[in-house]
């Protein structure tokens, strides 16, 4: 067990970071999402819909913001476990 733990110890540490990073980038995704991608999209695509999808459209924008953020890090996470090859 004592020649396990210090990789272990490494793994865990190397998880914490990641998921630290991916909720900031989370975090800032969807502010990106909200200021920026909402003013952009929203007045662009009302017309060509109804006014019951409007909220709809409004979490789509704010997904969208935060899913691309957090991509790099989920890519960099397979990459690192080596469930990914850099091939």
């Amino acid at each position: 067990m004592k020649s396990i733990a210090p990789a272990l110890a490494t793994r865990r540490r190397m998880l914490y970071s990641l998921v630290g990073c991916a909720i900031m980038l989370l975090a800032a995704g969807v502010l990106f999402g909200n200021f920026l991608l909402v003013h952009y999209y929203l007045p662009s695509s009302l017309p060509f819909s109804d006014p019951a999808s409007f909220y709809f459209i409004l979490f789509r924008a704010i997904g969208v913001g935060a899913v691309a953020f957090t991509i790099p890090v989920y890519v960099y996470a397979l990459i690192r476990f080596r469930l990914l090859r850099t091939k």
